[in-house]
């Protein structure tokens, strides 16, 4: 595995078994984990979205799973404990178009999870992980 930060992207390369609730989600093989922010947390077609910025940065959308978020992808926190590294962008505001600060609710914001393992898990094991 080989990650690393790329413009407004956050990518992770390898060979992975993925559960995923984003766009282009469920249990699937894939080659390429991004965390990429967008501008606009109202994204009207994330759909579109997620198969340009894996086209962009030259990945198979296909073998790729991608998750957007509203949150500075400079924020990024990752931890490791092998065999397990994690990493998360969180947040609990956004920006308004004026560029200002806009508070939302308590437990509104994108939060985005990655964790990767080099342990083997089954597709019950990855379930359980996202739970």
């Amino acid at each position: 595995m080989r990650y690393y930060l790329r413009d407004s992207s956050f990518v992770i390369r390898g060979r992975f078994r993925i559960c995923s609730s984003g766009t282009n989600g469920g249990i699937r093989d894939c080659t390429t984990l991004i965390n990429h922010e967008v501008a606009d947390p109202s994204c009207r077609d994330p759909d579109a979205v997620v198969v340009n910025v894996a086209s962009s940065l030259g990945f198979s959308p296909a073998a790729s799973a991608v998750l957007l978020t509203a949150v500075p992808i400079r924020t990024l926190c990752i931890l490791s404990c092998d065999p397990l590294t994690v990493f998360i962008t969180a947040g609990i505001t956004h920006p308004d178009p004026e560029g200002g600060i806009i508070p939302e609710k308590p437990g509104f914001g994108t939060i985005n999870i990655i964790m990767v393992t080099s342990e083997g898990l089954s597709d019950q094991g990855l379930v359980d992980s996202v739970i």
